[in-house]
This record gives structure tokens, C-alpha cells and sequence, in this order.
């Protein structure tokens, strides 16, 4: 007997479905596609805020604009004090040359009768030296003014590194495109501002370098270091009642330079003698100063034991065959708290006191290249502040140390 097979439908297999992944994947290129375009917009425009404001332009290009433009350079990115320094020193070929630490960049140009260069700025005794052998070589100086840091002929110091670049324009790396945005988002420059510089036809700023630009921060065009926004309240001081000063100072680590318990280096001093040999050599006319701490930072140092390093410092200063002026103590130029930046930098008042006590002793020549009475004008229009009237800034008021304890 035959069975008859019943015909049977075999259900069909379902159908792939490839649209949903296609799409899927397309938006997920365009997504990508969009955030590329939009991260390469966001870092053209970055490219073209810190081409535009001047903060990449090389040093000895600062140097040279300011030769016709008074402005200041101050660039968020660099820090290259040498060649900058040495460009306006070769075009100025100055009377007067201002060579030290950060401690001699508030010597400014108010006061004087000849023509100056304040090379301040400088890391160490050994890039005093380089720099000194760069600047006798373009021109001799009539006058040097050479500040001394106590914290040079500590043996016990470590070196301080810093990236002296050269002056030179590389490619701006990735990191330092997306620093404007870090700047935004601190506050320290508006988005509009952003947009305005990097976009703006006919973007004529006043300064060279973002923080001349915006914060009115940098170097003028003799050399001198306006602090900008730290001074005038627009950003919190770092040194409020000389706080960060004073941990610095009681810092126990052993290679703290600020120890002034520990002996004189003889090999430090002996850098100190081959820079005053070159000058000699030179045939410049050299006077030695010693800038003052604040009163507070004076009565720290000498607290919980001698100051040996201070002590021998001064022995060794006073048998060096040229005039030396030892302001550590601020209190015989009368300067008060409210004169200094923080702790251990006074400010423009403070140095013009200082000049008018050098001119007073009789011991120098600074007197063919200073108006003695423009200082002493100066002084009492601008006495318990850090800042000249001078050298204003949009109007911006000084705002105080008020050292006073809280």
C-alpha cells in the first residue's frame, strides 16, 4: 500500500536585515566625521589666536616691534628671557645695562637721563656670565648694575630648571593649541576675545603675546616686567600676606635655597669674582646691589638661628674692590609692606629707592645717568605702592599686599 506524502510548506528563513547596520555605521562615520571637523576648527582657531595676538612671534621680533610701538610683550606659551633680552640690548646699545634675576626686572626707565636696558631675568650666575659675554661683544655699556640673589652661594641648593628657548618658531604641539581653551575655561580670557582675535578682520592688538594682550603682564620695551592682573586684582595674588613666601622659607628639605644656616659656597663665589673680572675687563663702571626682602621676610630669615650664609655673604661683599649696596633690609630705604610684589621682589618704588640712596652716597657715576630730582618726584607721588601712576593700566587701580595679619 502506497503512503501518500501530504504536501508540507517549509517556513521560510528570515530575511537578513542589513539596512539597520548600514545605517547604523553611516552614523557613526558622521558623527566621527563631524567631531573631526570639529576638533580641527576648534584647533585652526587656536592656531589663529596665538598667531594673531603675537604669542608665538620670536623674541627678537618682540625686540624689534617695540622699537617704534610701546607696548608690552608678554607671551602665555614661552619663556625666553635671553634672546629677547640680548635683541633689545643690540638695538638700544644702551648706556646703562640692568643684568640679574627676577629680582632686577623692576628697575625701569622713569628716572633715568641715558638710555637703558634692564637684562633682568636670569636664572643663575652662569647664565649671567653667558649673557654678559653675548652683550660685551655687541656693545660696551657705560654702567652696569649688578643685582645679587643670597640664595646664589647656597651649596646646598638645587638647580632650577628652566626651558630658556631658543629664538626660534617651532610647530605648536597639540597641547599648546588647546591651551587657549584652559584659558577660557579659567577665566583669564573671554570667548569672545578668542573669537575676536582669531577671527576679527583688522585685529590690531595692544601688546605682543596673550598675556601682554589680556592681562597686561610682560616686558616693556626697555626691559622692565609689568606683573599685570597679580597687581591690579584681577586674578587672587599667590603672595597674599606674604603666605607663599614664608612656607618657602621654612621649607626643611635639604636643598632648600633659601637656608641661609648653611655656609657660603666657595665655588659659587668664586663664579660672583669671574663675572666682576669680565665687567673689569670690559672697562664698564660696575656697582653691586643686593635687593631687599619685605620686612617680614627679613625678620623670618633671622629667626631659629644665625644667618651665616647673610653674614659671610656680606663679609665677602665688602672687600670685592667696587661699590656694593646691601638693601636686604628694607627698612633704611623706607619701604614699606605695601611697596613689594611678594616676599622677595619689591616693587618699582622700592628700586627707585634704591637708586636714589646709591645717587646720595657720592660712591658712583650713576649720577651722569639718573635725573636725581625726577626720582625723588616720583617717589613721593607713588610712595606705599608697587606700581608707578606712570604705567597705568586701563585705568585699573593698584591693589594692595595688606600684609597685615587677617
Amino acid at each position: 500500500m502506497a503512503l501518500k506524502l501530504e504536501e508540507t510548506e517549509l517556513p521560510l528563513a528570515p530575511p537578513r536585515v542589513v539596512a539597520r547596520p548600514r545605517r547604523r555605521l553611516l552614523a557613526y562615520n558622521l558623527a566621527f566625521a563631524l567631531t573631526a571637523a570639529l576638533l580641527l576648527a576648534l584647533m585652526g582657531t587656536s592656531y589663529l589666536f596665538l598667531t594673531r595676538t603675537g604669542d608665538t612671534i620670536p623674541p627678537s621680533q618682540a625686540a624689534a616691534r617695540q622699537e617704534s610701538e610701546n607696548v608690552l610683550f608678554g607671551s602665555a606659551l614661552y619663556f625666553r628671557p635671553v634672546p629677547y633680552k640680548l635683541a633689545l640690548y643690540r638695538l638700544r646699545k644702551p648706556d646703562v645695562a640692568i643684568v640679574g634675576s627676577s629680582r632686577a626686572i623692576e628697575f625701569v626707565r622713569h628716572g633715568f637721563a641715558s638710555s637703558m636696558v634692564n637684562m633682568g631675568s636670569m636664572r643663575d650666575m652662569a647664565q649671567i656670565r653667558s649673557l654678559l659675554q653675548s652683550m660685551f661683544a655687541a656693545h660696551r655699556p657705560k654702567l652696569v648694575i649688578l643685582t645679587i640673589d643670597f640664595w646664589w652661594f647656597n651649596s646646598a641648593r638645587s638647580e632650577e630648571v628652566v626651558d630658556l628657548q631658543p629664538d626660534t618658531v617651532g610647530p605648536l604641539t597639540l597641547v599648546q593649541l588647546a591651551q587657549p581653551f584652559q584659558w577660557i575655561a579659567q577665566g583669564k580670557i573671554g570667548v569672545g576675545d578668542f573669537i575676536a582675535s582669531a577671527l576679527a578682520p583688522g585685529f590690531n592688538p595692544a601688546g605682543i603675546g596673550v598675556a601682554a594682550i589680556y592681562d597686561h603682564a610682560g616686558y616693556d620695551r626697555d626691559g622692565a616686567y609689568d606683573y599685570g592682573g597679580n597687581l591690579r586684582g584681577r586674578e587672587v595674588h599667590i603672595d597674599r600676606h606674604f603666605k607663599r613666601t614664608l612656607e618657602r622659607i621654612l621649607e626643611t628639605h635639604e636643598h632648600n635655597k633659601f637656608n641661609v644656616r648653611t655656609p657660603l659656597d666657595p665655588a659659587h663665589w668664586q663664579e660672583l669674582m669671574d663675572i666682576v673680572k669680565m665687567v673689569e675687563a670690559d672697562g664698564s663702571e660696575l656697582i653691586l646691589v643686593v635687593p631687599p626682602v619685605s620686612k617680614t621676610v627679613v625678620d623670618a630669615l633671622a629667626a631659629n638661628g644665625a644667618p651665616i650664609l647673610l653674614e659671610q655673604l656680606n663679609e665677602q661683599l665688602a672687600g670685592i674692590g667696587h661699590p656694593v649696596f646691601n638693601f636686604h633690609d628694607p627698612t633704611a630705604l623706607g619701604s614699606s609692606e605695601c611697596e613689594f610684589i611678594d616676599g622677595f621682589h619689591g616693587g618699582r618704588v622700592t628700586y627707585l629707592r634704591m637708586l636714589q640712596a646709591i645717587l646720595r652716597s657720592g660712591k658712583t657715576g650713576l649720577g651722569g645717568y639718573v635725573d636725581g630730582g625726577e626720582i625723588d618726584r616720583l617717589i613721593a607721588e607713588n610712595a606705599g605702592h608697587a606700581m608707578l601712576k606712570e604705567t597705568p593700566c586701563r585705568g585699573e587701580p593698584e591693589v594692595g599686599m595688606q600684609p597685615a595679619a587677617e
